[in-house]
């Protein structure tokens, strides 16, 4: 049994370190290493060489949480939220020095970051932001007041703000209209594979590219009811919305003009920036999703706040008790880092967020015993910024090693000190230690998102979608949420698969019964495929198995 349990957390640790198919982030890599060189040479050239490591510090960590899949808009929704956490959390963090209302400020801040993590992506970065500001406000040692280092973060992500968002010849161009073409080619691939063993897998695949395209397009936003949508938004939406609603109706769509030929010609044509004559009957507006106000102040994002607390008061507390200042931020921002459930289950980070801290500390002692100080160490500081941007698409661990080898490098421009990476590496264990133990093995769940939950969700938005197909009255919003609440329901509980023993094994349950709700869901769109009303005993039938209990 033992062994069994052993192979198992092996085979979770070796699928958390494995590296995505996804290419490399080549050309933001490129950019984010020039903007923090110039940052650098500048303010050596001033003569501030301590301003220096905090600007390369917001640099760093605006680099990596801007938002370059959707369009300027948004990245700069993303910058402006994580740059506001950051000095939000500088300036609370600076409140005081007493240990007690350190780690009361510490916890208070983490707690609120929980439910900010649900609302979106940018929201997330601004609440992870607000905790590391706060222990980089304690532990930092700059030895600056508040607002100089609230400052000089600005300056940081202002860096990262001009090349990703200025007019420059290198940015993408039709971000928008690539989204929205792309769920016209998945719908025209799911009208092919109808009624094949390929439909499934075109499924998925189409509600990946609507969820895309309605990021990049929409962002994240808290929902207001009675929104009225821009002009642009309605356009943008009976695009998307369009191949949506004719996809889920499998053969019928043809009958609506829309068949999968039609689908690619209308792709090229969105590319392309050309007009399109929608088909009225084909055309349904949807409002733009977003994430329900029960989701982001409902029990599971209270409990998300209150792990985050409760870690981060333990970091906090460990970092004062060392009573010495070179362990300084790293402890809590590795925990933090660790705990945050918005990307990724906490043993998946700690796995490469050990192994990546480990080979940029080892790698940056290397070089600092080579390049000294000065011009040199800030030159490779800035390529090891850049190769994190790089490697973000492809490893979380790959990023880290990134990461750390950039900030102990800038730390270490005006004097060289071989030894710190090393101490470095201590930090990150022991912060790895205490998000291991108190926030994934002795927490409830393990801090696991709950597959069981995704599936409860996925039946209420299930029935929804029949209740609407009963009535005739929202069909197109009601079938588009019950889509996609059980396809995040299926990609839960096999990300939950991923995890060592014995939560993998209790997964499997959980992925049978969100298989189900999705294969009921299908059911419920064959219905909207014949004109005569429904037979009341399949409806019966329908609701009864959306009705029967989740296993535990």
């Amino acid at each position: 049994m033992n062994d069994i349990g052993a192979s198992g957390w092996r085979s979770a640790a070796m699928t958390a370190l494995r590296p995505a198919d996804n290419p490399w982030a080549v050309r933001p890599a490129l950019t984010t290493a020039a903007a923090a060189l110039v940052v650098v040479i500048i303010g050596l050239a001033l003569g501030r060489a301590e301003l220096v490591a905090v600007t390369l510090f917001g640099t760093a960590c605006a680099a990596v949480l801007a938002d370059r899949t959707a369009t300027r808009q948004r990245c700069a929704w993303a910058l402006a939220l994580q740059a506001l956490g950051a000095c939000v959390g500088i300036a609370v963090g600076s409140l005081t020095t007493d240990p007690v209302g350190q780690v009361a400020i510490a916890a208070a801040v983490a707690f609120v970051s929980g439910p900010l993590g649900r609302v979106g992506r940018s929201a997330a970065g601004c609440g992870l932001m607000a905790i590391i500001g706060v222990a980089f406000a304690q532990f930092g040692g700059t030895g600056l007041p508040w607002y100089q280092q609230c400052l000089c973060y600005l300056v940081g992500t202002a860096a990262i703000a001009v090349v990703d968002l200025g007019p420059w010849p290198w940015q993408p161009r039709g971000i928008r209209r690539a989204a929205v073409a792309a769920v016209f080619r998945a719908s025209a691939t799911l009208v092919d594979a109808a009624g094949t063993d390929d439909a499934p897998a075109a499924r998925s695949s189409l509600l990946a590219a609507s969820e895309r395209a309605r990021h990049v397009v929409f962002g994240p936003h808290l929902p207001r009811p009675h929104r009225r949508p821009t002009p642009a938004e309605v356009a943008w939406q009976h695009a998307a919305d369009a191949a949506l609603v004719a996809a889920a109706t499998g053969v019928d769509c043809r009958a609506r003009g829309a068949d999968a030929a039609q689908m690619r010609d209308w792709a090229d044509a969105i590319e392309h920036g050309l007009p399109i004559d929608w088909p009225a009957q084909v055309v349904d507006v949807v409002a733009p999703a977003g994430p329900r106000r029960s989701e982001i102040c409902g029990r599971d994002a209270v409990f998300d706040g209150v792990r985050i607390a409760w870690c981060l008061a333990l970091a906090t507390v460990a970092t004062i008790a060392l009573h010495d200042p070179s362990h300084s931020v790293w402890i809590p921002l590795t925990v933090s880092v660790l705990v945050r459930p918005e990307y990724g289950t906490v043993f998946m980070r700690v796995t490469n967020r050990l192994s990546g801290t480990v080979a940029g500390g080892v790698l940056a002692a290397i070089l600092l015993l080579v390049l000294g100080s000065g011009l040199p160490v800030a030159v490779a500081a800035a390529v090891a910024i850049g190769f994190s941007v790089a490697a973000a698409p492809k490893s979380y661990g790959l990023s880290v090693i990134g990461v750390t080898c950039g900030a102990l490098m800038s730390a270490s421009i005006a004097t060289a000190d071989p030894v710190v990476p090393l101490i470095r590496v201590g930090d990150t264990l022991l912060g790895a230690v205490i998000a291991l133990m108190f926030g994934f093995l002795l927490w409830p769940g393990r801090g696991v998102p709950d597959p069981t939950s995704g599936v409860r969700t996925a039946r209420r938005a299930a029935r929804r979608y029949l209740r609407s197909v009963v009535d005739g009255a929202g069909v197109a919003a009601a079938g588009e949420e019950a889509y996609s609440r059980a396809n995040r329901a299926v990609e839960q509980a096999r990300t939950a698969l991923l995890e060592p023993p014995p939560i993998g094994a209790i997964a499997r349950t959980h992925l049978a019964d969100a298989l189900a709700v999705k294969g009921i869901v299908d059911e419920v769109t064959a219905l909207r495929r014949v004109d005569e009303a429904p037979d009341r005993a399949q409806l019966d039938a329908l609701r009864s198995r959306l009705e029967t209990p989740d296993r535990r």
